[in-house]
């Protein structure tokens, strides 16, 4: 059965980023939702990047690939050979002492939410972890996103993991900081033409 819709790193790269803040609020509410039941089973994804995400019509997302799930907190180190997505895999995935958790998957989370922006990945956590030299998403997008939204970007993105957000439920009032509640449960296809643009490759 093939599943109506398409990959959001085809969209980020048609685009070339730019996905409205209409299509994030859209998207990444449930996403959170999916990652949270993942946390609760003590498990936890490790791979999430725009091309692990699939977007059906009426902009429902489906999170893909659960090949580099690793349990938690009974594992909490990395392990050898632990997949590495260089832009969305936080420092602590490249550190086989590095200690993983939900704040793992959130900076990916961020780091996917930025590379919708951007039309492209962020810097390397290794890279960023030596000199972080990218700008914030608060200062480099503010002319075109609310403040709160990449507020919520940068705060996922830390490069230490203790600073960021730990969990689903810390982070997710985040999107609703500004009062605007996120735009999940849009059924009509009108609808999803509207958030990812009237562009032939947006249909199923």
């Amino acid at each position: 059965m093939t599943t109506r819709g398409g990959n959001l790193e085809t969209y980020l790269t048609r685009r070339r980023g730019r996905l409205s803040e209409q299509f994030l609020r859209t998207v990444f509410p449930p996403l959170l939702d999916g990652l949270e039941l993942i946390h609760n089973q003590d498990l936890l994804h490790l791979d999430i990047k725009p091309g692990n995400v699939h977007i059906r019509p009426g902009g429902h997302p489906l999170l893909l690939d659960f090949g580099a799930v690793h349990g938690f907190p009974q594992s909490r180190q990395t392990q050898p050979g632990q997949v590495i997505s260089p832009g969305f895999s936080p420092i602590e995935q490249y550190d086989t002492n590095g200690y993983v958790g939900p704040w793992t998957d959130i900076y990916a989370l961020g780091a996917t939410m930025r590379a919708c922006i951007e039309g492209r990945p962020p810097p390397p956590a290794r890279e960023r972890h030596e000199h972080d030299g990218m700008k914030s998403a608060a200062s480099a997008f503010r002319r075109d996103y609310s403040p709160p939204l990449l507020e919520l970007i940068d705060w996922c993105m830390e490069v230490d993991p203790e600073l960021r957000p730990q969990n689903v439920a810390q982070l997710r009032p985040a999107f609703y900081a500004d009062g605007q509640a996120p735009g999940a449960g849009v059924e009509a296809e009108s609808t999803f033409d509207r958030l990812v643009g009237h562009l032939p490759w947006a249909k199923g």
